[in-house]
């Protein structure tokens, strides 16, 4: 198995480095899956880029991140969360799984700005949860309309 320890952005190291991040827990882990958001994104796209992971004896070059996800090996528990969306999504849909990584680091990276300007976790939380509920209803809706129906036939 291919095991590599996904680098975390420079930033994110100094800040760990000094300790600033374990006086708050929430955005210390709030930044950790930003970072891992932010090193997957690269390989997102026809003009991704390539990531090396390696093991004590072997290579991998891949710009897949199921794979990627599959193989980097983390330590924190944030970011093995990251790899679970990520297996969920591949055992569920077959795709997406940089997708789903890159909008859960893109949630994470909203959320911490609303954190620093002193909304609540808890609110922010519930908040959330209303936007998806709502927004859930809303894609079941369209998937079930008649246009959706018009769509599948025409393919």
């Amino acid at each position: 198995m291919y095991t590599h320890s996904l680098s975390l952005p420079t930033k994110i190291k100094l800040l760990l480095q000094k300790g600033l991040l374990d006086t708050n827990i929430q955005l210390s882990n709030f930044l950790i899956a930003k970072g891992v958001s932010d090193a997957i994104r690269t390989s997102l796209g026809p003009h991704g880029m390539d990531k090396v992971i390696l093991s004590d004896n072997e290579i991998l070059i891949t710009n897949d991140g199921a794979t990627i996800m599959k193989n980097a090996k983390f330590d924190h528990p944030v970011a093995k969360l990251l790899v679970n969306v990520s297996e969920s999504q591949d055992s569920e849909v077959g795709d997406g799984t940089t997708s789903v990584i890159i909008l859960s680091g893109s949630l994470l990276g909203a959320s911490i700005n609303l954190i620093r300007r002193g909304i609540p976790g808890n609110r922010l939380t519930k908040c959330l949860g209303i936007f998806f509920g709502r927004n859930q209803k809303n894609i079941v809706k369209n998937c079930n309309s008649n246009k959706s129906k018009e769509f599948e036939h025409s393919l």
